[in-house]
């Protein structure tokens, strides 16, 4: 191992595996929360912010959208390096 850089994979059984662990991680975490459109349609009716408990939603929300989008965007990255890497072996 002293002499790997890393550039080239050192297995790809194990690389498949740690593909195959984060886009199972990515989707267990991904199916915990509602649809996307189901956030964004709290985020749009709830109109003018007039108390504490109004902010804390909307920041919920907010957070909740933002999560299923680096979620979605990560997962869809790894899911296509996971086909490139099987495409090469």
């Amino acid at each position: 191992m002293d002499g790997k850089d890393f550039s080239e994979p050192i297995d790809h059984e194990n690389e498949r595996m740690t593909f195959d662990f984060l886009i199972d991680g990515f989707e267990k975490h991904l199916n915990n929360l509602k649809p996307r459109d189901d956030y964004q349609n709290e985020l749009e009716s709830m109109g003018e912010v007039s108390s504490i408990a109004q902010f804390n939603q909307l920041n919920l929300a907010t957070l909740h959208v933002d999560e299923h989008d680096l979620l979605t965007k990560n997962l869809d990255y790894l899911q296509k390096a996971r086909e490139e890497h099987l495409s090469k072996i």
